[in-house]
């Protein structure tokens, strides 16, 4: 396990290195600045174009009306006769009573017999 006993040094007493350090480090900042600029941009760029449209849509007296009034009027029609109380009358007939009816055997006229 040789490879664990070598040490990482950075022989930053040399002149450039330092140099070398800072550069990185401004690209870096250049990147991140960069990126950070792109994601605000996109955000708002769409969020600013949503926000016009709707203005200009606010302030036309002619928006559409997606709404069909015929339907809308039936749907209302609907509730309210689902909000009445129904009335049954007093006189209906009772489907299973069957004591009312009397059933009497056929009779025939004609003897047959013996």
């Amino acid at each position: 396990m040789l490879f664990l006993n070598k040490k990482i040094e950075l022989d930053l007493n040399n002149t450039y290195q330092w140099w070398r350090v800072i550069t990185f480090l401004v690209f870096g900042l250049m990147a991140g600045s960069l990126l950070m600029s792109s994601i605000f941009v996109y955000n708002y760029t769409f969020r600013t174009l949503e926000d016009a449209h709707t203005i200009v849509l606010l302030n036309t007296d002619m928006i559409a009306n997606n709404i069909n009034l015929e339907n809308y009027q039936k749907a209302v029609t609907m509730v309210n006769s689902k909000s009445e109380l129904l009335t049954v009358p007093s006189k209906i007939r009772n489907i299973f009573n069957f004591g009312s009816f009397s059933s009497a055997p056929a009779t025939s006229s004609v003897y047959v017999g013996r």
